[in-house]
């Protein structure tokens, strides 16, 4: 590949959608698009403005015959995108009322970063990383919590159904039976208050989505989220092999919960060998 510059390429979602198209692939893991649902009139009229957009920021040439050709570099990256192989996405506040982000693809050697463009809402910020480090630290600045919290060890499940009956509960302002289910648990009302305070603001939390996808497209996903209490960080889990959606619940020390997360990225980053191919990107 040739040089691709620190900003990388600049796309907006829908360029990004018909992009990924143009390299063959049917899908964006961790992208929600309408394009699929547009009749052929709008599809038509959707690309020529995606079309213009792109020729304008020397992405694409389009010949005299009308055939596109894609930047060699960009081609390489949105492809790698389009047909991943493991995907990692980070989502949460990393300062109070201030929300990112992240999404890693790889693709046998070649890792790519979309990232949301801070200055142009509903934008990405694509661009490759050249080491497996480069990576793993450009997750490891988002997991900061600056509370300080105690474990005391309060661990609990919760089926999935309870826990999506347990959120209706605190949307309703009521006490349920999923409420009364954890109360039989054993958890004092104080730590209980904590809890479902903490779920009920949701101000600040952290969140990493892990999936390895098949060759036939099925993905298999572990989900590690933690939300900023008054008195405890709470975590919540599902584990790639959990059949039957059983969230784990427990409290985490700030390090503790950074270790857990790094669990996720590490596992990613044992996944493949990045090979730095562009002369600039993550360095």
């Amino acid at each position: 590949m040739g040089k691709v510059g620190e900003a990388g390429f600049v796309l907006s979602k829908r360029e990004f959608v018909f992009l990924a198209a143009m390299t063959g692939a049917n899908q964006l893991v961790g992208i929600d698009d309408d394009a699929s649902s547009l009749s052929e009139d709008e599809l038509v009229n959707e690309w020529e403005k995606v079309r213009v957009n792109l020729e304008k920021k020397k992405y694409i040439e389009v010949e005299l015959d009308d055939s596109v050709t894609i930047d060699e570099d960009l081609f390489e990256l949105v492809r790698a995108c389009g047909f991943t192989q493991k995907y990692l996405r980070f989502h949460g506040s990393i300062d109070n009322g201030i929300f990112k982000t992240r999404s890693c693809y790889i693709l046998d050697n070649i890792a790519v970063q979309l990232d949301d463009d801070p200055s142009l809402p509903g934008s990405y910020i694509l661009s490759p990383y050249n080491s497996m480090d480069n990576l793993v630290q450009s997750y490891t600045e988002c997991l900061e919590f600056q509370e300080e919290y105690k474990n005391d060890d309060i661990m609990f499940e919760l089926s999935q159904a309870d826990f999506d009956n347990l959120i209706d509960e605190i949307t309703r302002d009521v006490v349920g039976n999923a409420t009364e289910k954890i109360q039989g648990l054993g958890i004092n009302d104080e730590d209980l208050k904590d809890f479902l305070s903490t779920l009920r603001a949701k101000k600040i939390f952290k969140t990493l989505l892990l999936l390895d996808v098949s060759d036939e497209g099925a993905a298999e996903s572990k989900n590690l989220s933690a939300f900023q209490g008054q008195k405890y960080l709470w975590s919540f889990e599902i584990p790639a092999e959990s059949t039957s959606q059983i969230i784990t619940i427990k409290t985490y020390t700030n390090n503790s919960i950074k270790e857990k997360f790094m669990e996720y990225i590490y596992e990613l980053a044992g996944s493949t060998t990045i090979i730095p191919n562009m002369e600039d990107g993550h360095e």
